[in-house]
Formats: C-alpha cells, structure tokens, sequence
C-alpha cells in the first residue's frame, strides 16, 4: 500500500510544525494536497472527515477533544 503522503513531501510537512503563522501552515498544506494524486487526496478528505466525526462525539467516546 502506498502512504497518503508520499515521501517526497516528508520534509515539507515536517518543516510545518516549526512555521510560526497558522495561516502559513494551512497555505502550504494546501499546496502540499493539491500535488497529491486524486486518490490521496480522497483518501485524506475521508479519513479527516472521520475524525472530525469521532471529535464531534467526545463526550461518549472520552476522546480528549484539543
């Protein structure tokens, strides 16, 4: 199976967590997922959609929600 994200954005993604600006970091992760292919792509958007769900559900599922 292949990574969501290949390994040639690996550093890219790293060097976001040391980006100051949130705007920033959200710009260039846009950037990042626009060179994704198609099914990366659907495949992130699913998965985030997930989490969200299990994060909306935090009072029964104990999940700390940050």
């Amino acid at each position: 199976p292949n990574p969501i994200f290949p390994d040639s954005t690996f550093y890219h993604l790293l060097s976001l967590a040391t980006a100051d600006l949130e705007r920033e970091k959200l710009i260039e992760f846009q950037k990042i997922v626009a060179t994704l292919p198609s099914y990366s792509r659907a495949l992130l958007e699913f998965l985030l959609r997930f989490l969200n769900r299990v994060a909306k559900a935090s009072d029964k599922n104990r999940m700390v929600n940050i």
